[in-house]
């Protein structure tokens, strides 16, 4: 069988080529006590017509030095409705945060995941259920 140079250089760049493709995410679902120990807070306020805007702040140093991106995911497994990464801000030297909006039902089934670049072998994603971090009785 005779390989034509297009198919052997194919074949070069996606052997080549470096990837994350296959990695995997090991995902933690984040305590209050831990995320203290990582230097994460979370806070919200009503934001007029568009819900309850929720703020997720962090150290970028120690475990979350190298963050590869964050999301926010509303509902959960077969139920969930989106999922998307939010931009990161930088408001202060060592510090990162993002923010998101969503409408007070669904807050209880809405979580943050802080992804972490964890060398080869996949990322790690740290998982912060917002029902566990916020009082969401005052948002009804």
């Amino acid at each position: 069988m005779k390989l034509t140079f297009k198919a052997l250089a194919l074949i070069f760049l996606l052997c080549a080529a470096p990837g994350r493709g296959l990695a995997m995410i090991s995902i933690e679902n984040v305590s209050t006590n831990r995320a203290k120990a990582l230097g994460v807070t979370l806070r919200a306020r009503t934001n007029g017509e568009a819900g309850v805007k929720v703020w997720l702040e962090y150290k970028t140093e120690g475990e979350l030095k190298n963050v590869t991106y964050v999301e926010v995911r509303i509902g959960d497994g077969a139920n969930q409705i989106m999922s998307a990464q939010l931009r990161v801000a930088n408001p202060s030297p060592g510090k990162a945060s993002v923010d998101f909006s969503a409408f007070p039902k669904y807050l209880p089934v809405s979580s943050v995941m802080i992804v972490v670049y964890h060398g080869p072998r996949g990322d790690v994603g740290y998982n912060f259920q917002i029902k566990d971090f916020l009082d969401l009785d005052q948002f009804r």
